[in-house]
């Protein structure tokens, strides 16, 4: 009988919780820090315990002209079709929604890769947990991400046995290269040398050691030597480029591919596409 009486008490609890769940929040959305390419955004829900979903747009992107409730309403009808989609393979393990797609309490989103000289805008929406909607207004913030200072410094590569030289067009510049197992970056970002530079430079930028890990000035660096886990026949590509102090490319990359022979760099040909 004591059981059959809490009945009564345990369902109001729950409808309590699932009012608190869903009875609209305040957020507060600062922008902490902002470079050419990258912004720090921290997004502080007034109620610790809702579920909110967030989307972050670009001037220029498809969806920038959109209103902002029909940017929101559609992500999360994307969002639900890619879970729908995920679900339907029951040899997948899946998240459940609100894991995969939404968040709780405070939050730092870190925005990489971005366009310089472009405004840029994140929405903030609290989320149903039951039915997966839109609750309440859309928070929004707008940043605007500074040019990047662009320098015309180009760059000559060179080898000679199993060393490679790397002498830039003015002395003082400072300059960033390195160099990957062709494979791996093909495999891992997108056959795209600028992609697999471009997160070594935001790593070493967001640890505080870029500084010590770019040069100025000729260099020569010997694959023999200097870097014992080279295996002959492995193929590469070494990519150089200009950089300022906030780690942003100021440059093209120069790409050289080649493949390592210990009796000396065999250099494999760029691809004449006839432009």
């Amino acid at each position: 009988m004591k059981k059959i009486a809490l009945l009564p008490i345990l369902a109001f609890f729950a409808v309590a919780c699932s009012n608190k769940l869903t009875q609209p929040c305040e957020f507060d959305i600062k922008v902490q820090t902002v470079t050419p390419t990258r912004a720090t955004i921290r997004i502080t829900p007034e109620n610790k315990d809702v579920w909110y979903s967030f989307t972050f747009t670009s001037e220029g992107d498809i969806y920038w002209p959109y209103p902002d409730d029909i940017h929101a309403d559609g992500s999360l009808e994307r969002y639900q079709q890619i879970y729908d989609s995920n679900a339907e393979f029951e040899y997948v393990s899946v998240a459940s929604f609100l894991d995969m797609f939404c968040y709780k309490g405070d939050m730092v989103y870190k925005a990489t890769q971005l366009e310089d000289g472009k405004r840029h805008r994140i929405l903030v929406f609290q989320v149903d947990p039951d039915t997966h909607r839109r609750i309440g207004d859309i928070h929004k913030i707008e940043l605007e991400t500074p040019a990047i200072k662009r320098s015309d410094l180009s760059f000559e590569i060179s080898f000679e046995g199993t060393t490679v030289s790397i002498t830039p067009s003015r002395e003082g510049e400072t300059y960033f290269w390195d160099y990957e197992n062709t494979d791996f970056i093909n495999a891992n970002y997108s056959y795209s040398s600028q992609l697999f530079l471009y997160k070594l430079l935001d790593m070493y930028w967001e640890y505080g050691f870029l500084d010590s890990m770019v040069d100025t000035g000729s260099i020569s660096w010997n694959f023999a030597t200097q870097d014992r886990d080279m295996v002959e026949g492995e193929q590469c590509s070494l990519s150089v480029a200009g950089i300022d102090e906030n780690g942003e490319f100021t440059t093209e990359l120069t790409t050289v591919d080649f493949i390592y022979r210990k009796n000396g760099i065999e250099v494999i040909p760029q691809p004449d596409y006839g432009f």
